[in-house]
Order: C-alpha cells, then sequence, then structure tokens
C-alpha cells in the first residue's frame, strides 16, 4: 500500500511483522536483490507511519477525542461501503478518459527494457578480458601439433602458472571461507594444505589475502580472516601451479567452414541486428574422444574450441559452441564466432527442429526385425520404461525415463521419477568374428547420456563405455599419460613452465613449491586427475556424432500451398510438399569414424 493513513496502529504492526518475515526468507541470493529494496523501502514507510499513528494518538487522548475509523480504500469515514470494486472506484471512466487522450497523441514506438544476456554482463566481460589475457600471456591458443607426441599422439601441454576465479554462490552465502574452501574444493579439503596456502597468501576473497586463523593475521590490515563470511557478489580466487591431463588428437582437426544462407540471414535479422553477414559462419569440427568441447574442470589448452582456435587462427575465447558432446564421444559439434547465429542454432535445439544421427558400436547381435526383438532382456525395475518395433522405419523405439543419480560422477539411470526420454535404434551391420553391430541412433529427446543408458537397459551396451557396462577393449594408456605430464614437469622446469606476466615473482615460486604433482610426482598425479582423466578406462567410447539436420522456417510461408493438381499427388504428399516449401534445411555431417569404415553407412537414412 502507498497510502498507510487509513491503517490503524494494530494494522501497521501486523504489515512490518510480515514485510519483516518476507525479508528473511530473501536474505540470500542476487535473484532477489530488487525484492528486498522494495521490501526495504516499504518497511520505511510503515515505520514512518507508525510514529505518525502514535503521534495523533497522543494528541486525540490530550484533546480527550477518539480516531475515526476510516474506510480502506477511499479513507472517508463516512463511507458506507459504496465506493468498493471496479465502478464503484471510477476506474472505468478514467481508463476511457485516458484511451482519448492517447489516441490524440502522435504514435511513437515505445523503448523496451532489456537485460543483457548472462555472457553480456559487466562482471561476465571483465572475466572474459582476464581470460583473454591470461591465455595470450601463456601462449595457450595453439594448434593441437603443438605439445603433441607423435609416437603415442597425445598432447600434454608445460605446467603454467594461473589464477583460478570463482564468484560466491548464493548457497555459499552466509557461511565461513574456510568452510566453504573445504566442502567445495575437492584439492582443498586438506587442513594442512590449505593452511599452508594462505600462509603463502595464494588465496584472495575479493583480492585481498585470506589468513588462516591458526596463523593469525599478526596485525596485517591487508588481510582476511579465513572465518570471515561470505556475502553475494564476492570472489573467491587461487594462485596454483596449473597441469592439465593429457588428450588423444590428431595432428590436425577436421574442421568445415559453412555459410549460413542469405535468406535465413534476412529473415531472422542477423546483419540488422548483430552486424556483419561475413561472420555467419559455422565451424563444423570432428571432435576427437577425450577431449572435452570447452575449456571445464582441469582442462584449457586441451579443450576443441581453444585447439580449433589455434589450428584456424582465431582470436582466444571467440569460438562458441552451440551444444556439448560428452568428453568419451567423438564426432560433429558446431561452433560460430558469432553470438547471434549461436542464439539461432541454440533455439532450434531447444525447439527440437534439430534432427540427430549417432553411430554406435555394441557387443553383441543387435536385433533387425520384431521377431529378433523378443530376445531382449530388459530391466522390469522401471514400469514406465518401455520399446516398440517400428515397422515402417526398420527400428526399434525405446521410451524409458532417465534421471541423474550420481551428479559427481555424472551417471545416470532409467528411474520411474525421470525425465522422459525417447531413443530409436536401427541396425546397420554385424560383424560375427568380433560378436559386434554398428547401430544407428537417433534421439529423439535430447538427455544427457541418453542414447549410452537405452543401449545399455536393451542390453547392448557401447563398446569402451565402462561406466555403463560396456566391455572396455582398449588397453589402457594410463602409464602414457602419467609419463607425458612427469615429462611435461620437467619440461617445465628446464624453461621455468609457462611465464604468467600477470603474477607476482613470489607467488609464482610459493604455488610451484606446494604443487602436489610437482611435489610428490607420480603420486601426486594420481592424487591429482582421475582414472578416466589419466586415459585409464573409458575415456574414448565407441559413439559417433555423424550428422545433424537443422530445419529454419521460412517466415510467412508455414500456410503457403503449391500449386499442384490433385490427381497426381495424395494428401500426405501435399502436405509434405507444404513442410518442404515452409522450410530451409541445412545439413552437418563428419566422416564416419575408423571403426565404421568397413560398414555401409551411405545407405543409413534419418529415423
Amino acid at each position: 500500500f502507498s497510502d498507510l493513513s487509513r491503517f490503524n496502529e494494530l494494522e501497521l504492526k501486523n504489515q512490518l511483522a510480515e514485510l519483516e518475515e518476507h525479508l528473511q526468507r530473501m536474505a540470500i541470493g542476487k535473484r532477489y536483490k530488487q525484492k528486498r529494496k522494495t521490501l526495504h523501502r516499504q518497511c520505511d514507510r510503515v515505520l514512518e507511519a507508525l510514529g505518525e499513528a502514535s503521534s495523533s494518538i497522543e494528541v486525540n487522548m490530550a484533546n480527550g477525542t477518539q480516531s475515526q475509523t476510516k474506510c480502506r480504500n477511499c479513507g472517508a469515514p463516512e463511507c458506507g461501503g459504496d465506493c468498493w470494486g471496479f465502478h464503484g472506484l471510477g476506474r472505468k471512466d478514467k481508463i476511457s478518459e485516458k484511451n482519448v487522450q492517447s489516441s490524440k497523441l502522435p504514435s511513437r514506438t515505445k523503448a523496451r527494457a532489456t537485460r543483457s544476456s548472462a555472457n553480456q554482463r559487466p562482471a561476465k566481460l571483465e572475466q572474459k578480458e582476464r581470460d583473454i589475457a591470461e591465455i595470450r600471456a601463456l601462449g595457450l591458443a595453439a594448434a593441437p601439433s603443438a605439445y603433441r607426441s607423435a609416437d603415442s599422439s597425445l598432447r600434454c601441454p608445460p605446467p603454467c602458472i594461473r589464477t583460478l576465479i570463482s564468484s560466491v554462490k548464493g548457497k555459499w552465502c552466509g557461511k565461513t571461507i574456510l568452510s566453504v574452501l573445504q566442502s567445495e574444493f575437492a584439492d582443498l579439503s586438506d587442513a594442512e594444505y590449505l593452511s599452508s596456502l594462505m600462509s603463502h597468501s595464494l588465496i584472495h576473497l575479493n583480492g585481498i589475502p585470506v589468513k588462516c586463523d591458526a596463523i593469525g593475521l599478526d596485525g596485517d590490515s591487508q588481510a582476511i580472516s579465513a572465518s570471515s563470511i561470505l556475502k553475494n557478489m564476492d570472489t573467491i580466487s587461487r594462485i596454483v601451479h596449473w597441469y592439465e591431463p593429457p588428450v588423444i588428437v590428431p595432428s590436425s582437426i577436421s574442421v568445415q567452414k559453412i555459410k549460413i544462407p542469405d535468406d535465413i540471414i534476412s529473415e531472422n535479422s542477423l546483419c540488422d541486428n548483430y552486424g556483419n553477414s561475413n561472420e555467419a559462419l559455422i565451424y563444423c569440427c570432428d571432435k576427437p574422444a577425450s577431449v572435452p568441447v570447452h575449456p571445464a574442470g582441469p582442462y584449457l589448452a586441451n579443450s576443441l574450441t581453444m585447439m580449433v582456435e589455434g589450428q584456424v587462427g582465431l582470436e582466444p575465447r571467440s569460438l562458441r559452441p552451440c551444444h556439448r558432446l560428452d568428453r568419451c564421444t567423438s564426432g560433429l559439434t558446431i561452433c560460430t564466432t558469432s553470438q547471434a547465429i549461436a542464439k539461432l542454432i541454440q533455439g532450434r535445439l531447444d525447439g527440437k527442429t534439430v534432427q540427430k544421427l549417432y553411430l554406435a558400436r555394441v557387443k553383441g547381435k543387435f536385433p533387425s526385425s520384431e521377431n529378433e526383438c523378443q530376445n531382449f532382456m530388459v530391466s522390469k525395475e522401471c514400469a514406465s520404461a518401455s520399446w516398440s518395433w517400428m515397422g515402417d522405419k526398420c527400428c526399434i523405439e525405446v521410451n524409458a525415463p532417465i534421471k541423474n543419480i550420481d551428479p559427481i560422477k555424472g551417471y545416470r539411470a532409467i528411474c520411474n521419477d525421470g525425465k522422459h526420454s525417447t531413443s530409436r535404434f536401427s541396425l546397420v551391420s554385424y560383424e560375427e568374428t568380433s560378436d559386434m553391430s554398428i547401430v544407428a541412433c537417433y534421439p529423439v529427446t535430447g538427455r544427457g547420456h541418453q542414447l549410452r543408458v537405452h543401449l545399455q537397459w536393451l542390453g547392448h551396451a557401447i563398446h569402451g563405455d565402462v561406466l555403463y557396462g560396456g566391455p572396455n577393449y582398449l588397453l589402457s594408456m594410463k602409464e602414457d599419460a602419467i609419463k607425458a605430464l612427469v615429462d611435461a614437469s620437467k619440461t617445465g622446469e628446464e624453461s621455468q613452465g609457462l611465464p604468467n606476466k600477470l603474477i607476482s615473482e613470489n607467488a609464482a615460486v610459493s604455488a610451484k613449491n606446494l604443487c602436489r604433482i610437482s611435489r610428490d610426482g607420480v603420486d601426486g598425479i594420481q592424487a591429482s586427475f582421475s582414472s578416466a582423466q589419466l586415459l585409464g578406462g573409458g575415456h574414448v567410447i565407441d559413439l559417433h556424432a555423424w550428422k545433424y539436420r537443422v530445419s529454419f522456417e521460412r517466415k510467412g510461408r508455414k500456410t503457403k500451398k503449391c500449386k499442384i493438381d490433385a490427381g497426381t499427388m495424395n494428401s500426405r504428399e501435399k502436405d509434405q510438399a507444404d513442410v518442404d516449401d515452409a522450410l530451409v534445411l541445412m545439413d552437418f555431417a563428419t566422416n564416419v569414424p575408423l571403426w565404421a569404415k568397413s560398414c555401409e553407412c551411405e545407405n543409413v537414412s534419418w529415423l
């Protein structure tokens, strides 16, 4: 309420209590920032009204009079309630009068207040500029051939000194710095090791060193206690001696440059809103297995976008992936340098107008007819999971909900309370000697690990997919990976590593001396990386993203009818002609993987 004069003292106190209760529920979280401001302003109004009400009561008591009861709507003491309602308030007449006045004024377009996307906000842009400066200072944007061993095909960049920055999340607010560091960062769970990092000023909060209480601040006014409470918008930074786990890459990654058709550019206003049409290029990258799509976790220079930027000659952090593939999966990854193109493609992915075709190599003979499907030994634990044979497409359709039951390991399973998931599978070829089948896979929905989970449920797990019961037919490369990291460490010591001019020399020396890999060697490597990151199994699976088909609607042509003689075309063909005329299709594809070269994949059609 803006007019609080109509309320008595008890009602105002009740309002104040309710407002404070709302404030307690919204005390933490960036998304409640504007609501907190509004609630605080209203609390101030109520407190001011309470002061005025108390004064009026004292005056009335002094004069021997009592305050009159007023109408909550119009404020008149003599009101009998006739003012209540739409017409009683006179809103209809006021709205009509306003409409008449506005119709006489010259029309003008009202400016829309839009909020920048998450990646275009000042904090994100500043972080991106810091990342670009760091990448350039370290020279990490290099082609796949750099830091690659020709004998083992392993790529392992030398170690470097980096600053890792984490913005405080909503769930961290109200907790101490120490508790968050030990619970949220696995490598900082050791209290003694964390204390050593703090004593050498390698951990900062908002750019100020954090000191452990056991060490004490020693009168240092330029330090923060580890028991300090974290607040919204705080940032935690760490100076680390950075190692990356090796990946298996060819000397050159296959990249196709495809221009967006002019009619799609014009109809989606890509030139008008986002600049030059020369930027309307799509980079179709053939991602090798074991390589992540973008920098994440312990991967930076060994990510697909970084290596392609170095190979093609793009600026660091300029290549945007439009979607993601699992690190252990190979195949087509659509990227672009244009924010508008990325938004356009991602919108098609969210709108289910993208068809995807994968190839998988599975154990056993995959059924090719309805009779052979009867041999499926599927689990009966999930009542909502089912499969059916689609005779017109000669494929199996699986409808089984998927749930992420272990977010840390990323393990998913079929559960009744999972998200709806549908996949289709068709046999391409079968090899008796190895008892392996090449299967065409069509994910109708886009859940994480969907094809892997559904094939496991059918009893045909993907080869190499040890997470979902597939045989680990590849020899472990863990020893080679450890040796590559040890050699990279020695190379870094000889060349003093990759220099980072953004970090002081004292901090760099301290970070290197406290680094577990540099200090403990092989034991430190095994403690810092998982078995899959060290190529010990599950790092490569026989699942390949082969083809994508993206549909773009032509504006104003959704209902256009083709002038075709009714006697020469049936109704189904007419509908298909209308759809084809209303859509622009773009097909993207990579070469088939080596393990599928022997089969005739060219005859595989969309499912």
